[in-house]
Formats: structure tokens, C-alpha cells, sequence
């Protein structure tokens, strides 16, 4: 069964179809950069467009979105790398200046 969206093969980037969310008319595509390996899973509301949009004006749409969302994700930076839990807990005992141990999913404000 084919996509009723199209697919995009820019320079830059290429999205597939990924799933359509009728009831929030969401439509989601896996963007991926050119020359990376990892694919990002995409958000694009398509209620912006209107119910009236052609087929044309939706893909301009569509391929407008994508390159937006594709030219932030090649100049963002790498994300920090995040602490285990067991740190930020340690973490969070020594600021508060306690040795009390957290049960799973306890709130360590005190």
C-alpha cells in the first residue's frame, strides 16, 4: 500500500512517511540528515494548511516544514550527556546536606 503523503530526496535531508494522526491531524515523517545514519521522527500540523489545500499546496507545505526542522537539527549542537539517576540523587542529598535514602520515584524536595 503506498503513503497518500509524498516522500522528499532534498541535497540535505530526506523524509519518509512515518504515520498520519487523524484525530490531531498530525502527520509524521522520518527526517534524516545527508550522511548520518540516524533518522529523527518528525511532527508537522497539518491543520496550518486548511481542509481546501490541493494536493501541490500541501506537499510545498509539507517540504517547507521539513527543511525548517531539518536546518535546526544540523546546527544544533550535541546534547550534554545526562547523569544517571543514582548522580542526580547524590547529587541532590549533598546540596540538601542529608544521607536520607529515596525510595524509587520519591520526591527528594525538602
Amino acid at each position: 500500500m503506498t503513503s497518500p503523503f509524498p516522500e522528499f530526496d532534498e541535497p540535505a535531508w530526506s523524509a519518509t512517511f512515518h504515520s498520519y494522526d487523524q484525530y490531531r491531524d498530525d502527520i509524521y515523517y522520518e527526517l534524516r540528515l545527508a550522511g548520518e545514519c540516524q533518522s529523527h521522527v518528525t511532527q508537522v500540523d497539518v491543520a496550518q494548511v486548511g481542509e481546501d489545500a490541493t494536493a501541490t499546496e500541501l506537499a510545498g507545505y509539507l517540504r517547507d516544514e521539513l527543511a525548517r526542522v531539518a536546518s535546526g537539527l544540523g546546527s544544533r549542537p550535541d546534547p550534554p550527556p545526562q547523569a544517571s539517576a543514582s548522580t542526580a540523587v547524590r547529587a541532590e542529598l549533598g546540596r540538601v546536606g542529608t544521607t536520607a535514602v529515596a525510595s524509587p520515584g520519591a520526591s527528594l524536595n525538602t
